[in-house]
């Protein structure tokens, strides 16, 4: 009886049935909903730190393996979190420049950037 719904559930969502770990879509619960919203936050959060932070990808592939994710849904997420993240650190750094960079400095940067 349970190769039969597999089967089914193969059918209507052929994309994440294409390796036998993967959570089926037809079952899509809470925690499914909380484990792509934690990829895209965590790919937000470390692309927008301006210092040395591990890759966003190497956090994917660790929750992509430790919770069995489907892949078509988890990339787009981290994709749309680290373009997010990337987003608003542009936004964030002529702010903070000023505390960080002499007065001088600042002025050639925004010549430069003009």
């Amino acid at each position: 009886m349970g190769e039969n719904k597999l089967k089914i559930a193969c059918l209507i969502d052929y994309a994440s049935c294409a390796f036998k770990g993967w959570r089926l879509l037809v079952k899509w619960t809470k925690v499914d909903t909380m484990l792509y919203l934690a990829i895209l936050l965590s790919a937000l959060t470390l692309d927008f730190i301006p210092v040395i932070t591990p890759p966003a990808w190497t956090i994917l592939v660790f929750l992509l393996v430790k919770f069995h994710l489907n892949p078509s849904i988890a990339v787009p997420a981290s994709a749309s979190g680290s373009t997010l993240g990337r987003y608003l650190m542009s936004l964030c750094v002529p702010k903070f420049s000023k505390l960080f960079l002499k007065r001088n400095k600042h002025q050639e940067l925004q010549f430069v950037g003009k």
